[in-house]
């Protein structure tokens, strides 16, 4: 509705952001008209992000690989340089496929990504997703997004060590999720430092991170690399 009001789909986030108030600023990887597409395991093609994780659902079937339709989108000319010019890169946690990985899809992002010098960071999810990450450890979240983008393993990894309420959790597995496993030495034979920790946030009806335990993390992490970069 504002990108019809603005006439310009960057102006209507920028909009947005005011009206709720936000306090960082989003920008979008790509402002063209561009569709998510994934091909599972049994040969179906389900184009739409949220298609593609109901089908998944529904026929407990896994994505075998991703794609956006049309190819080639650029991405805004602000979207990269704050890319560039970030301290840290943070990526995640997210529906892996049908959040984290399209912004990669763009050859802008995963340029400006990998150009970047600047510490990259990567929060892994603390469940799994049906016809997402069905079995994943920590370690394979990061394999598969080095894998399927081409980039170079992050500098460092957040990891949930807390295993969720026994009623909530079984909850989940019905569902077909499970709390990942955070195999840690995994990630140091790639030299990847971990830091895992309880994260889960105090919630009766959902599993999630805690954004007030993620944020204290994240400050410790800042703080103890600017004291490296002091102490040369």
């Amino acid at each position: 509705a504002l990108t019809k009001v603005t006439g310009n789909f960057l102006d209507a986030v920028r909009y947005s952001c005011q009206i709720l108030n936000t306090l960082g600023e989003i920008l979008p990887s790509t402002v063209e008209n561009v569709h998510l597409v994934a091909q599972f395991e049994d040969g179906t093609v389900v184009k739409g992000e949220d298609e593609i994780p109901k089908y998944a659902r529904a026929n407990r079937k896994r994505i075998k690989k991703i794609w956006l339709e049309p190819s080639g989108v650029s991405a805004p000319i602000d979207t990269v340089n704050a890319i560039l010019e970030a301290d840290y890169i943070i990526v995640g946690p997210g529906s892996f496929y049908t959040s984290i990985i399209p912004n990669f899809l763009i050859e802008d992002i995963r340029e400006a990504y990998r150009q970047s010098k600047d510490k990259k960071i990567f929060i892994v999810n603390a469940m799994t997703q049906p016809g997402e990450t069905d079995g994943f450890t920590a370690f394979d979240h990061l394999q598969k997004f080095v894998e399927i983008t081409g980039l170079e393993y992050p500098h460092m990894a957040i990891v949930n060590t807390r295993m969720p309420y026994y009623r909530l959790l079984q909850k989940y597995l019905r569902e077909g999720q499970e709390p990942v496993v955070p195999d840690v030495a995994n990630f140091a034979k790639h030299n990847v430092q971990v830091f895992a920790e309880d994260l889960i946030g105090e919630d009766d009806n959902f599993i999630k991170h805690s954004p007030a335990k993620v944020a204290q993390l994240l400050k410790r992490v800042f703080r103890e690399g600017a004291l490296l970069e002091v102490g040369g």
